[in-house]
């Protein structure tokens, strides 16, 4: 199973950048969908003064293209953001424990929204397999509670790990 958070980790990693290998011009790449990512490079100004709240209005797929389009600040308090929603529901006291340290994580390491090396991809893989490791053995959370938590920008609804469903895209 800890393969399983490894391998994941390393998708959602990818998953959560830009493919920005071409730079700051009009060949990035948001999606690989053509429609949604001119719709991204259309309205970067718009993007790039959304909130996390706004970005729940959006569609799966337009919201992984957002959140790719999105500064290294906004992505930083896109997690923390969240962090606050998970951390104001019931949690036993261990449990607040455990999800704080992903926050601070994120706080302390603003490295990983805005610098999308290797290295810094693997401080994120490593820490966040650590953190679901020990939220299952010690907390005995499953991984519907970890995925909801740490793999998802949906808004948590409860400590069962069940999300807010996140708009359907429409054609």
């Amino acid at each position: 199973m800890v393969r399983f958070f490894s391998y994941f980790f390393a998708v959602m990693a990818l998953l959560t950048l830009p493919l920005k290998s071409y730079g700051q011009d009009n060949k990035t790449v948001y999606s690989c969908d053509p429609e949604i990512n001119e719709w991204v490079k259309a309205n970067l100004d718009k993007i790039h003064k959304m909130s996390r709240t706004e970005w729940l209005l959006l569609d799966e797929m337009k919201g992984r293209a957002v959140f790719a389009a999105f500064t290294p600040q906004q992505q930083q308090d896109f997690w923390q953001t969240k962090i606050k929603e998970v951390l104001a529901l019931d949690w036993k006291t261990e449990e607040r424990t455990h999800i704080q340290k992903l926050g601070n994580f994120f706080k302390e390491h603003f490295f990983i929204f805005s610098n999308h090396s290797p290295e810094s991809e693997k401080v994120l893989v490593d820490f966040c397999t650590k953190w679901a490791s020990e939220a299952k053995e010690q907390l005995g959370w499953d991984d519907k509670i970890v995925y909801a938590i740490v793999m998802s920008g949906a808004k948590v609804l409860d400590t069962k790990g069940n999300l807010e469903p996140l708009p359907q895209r429409s054609k």
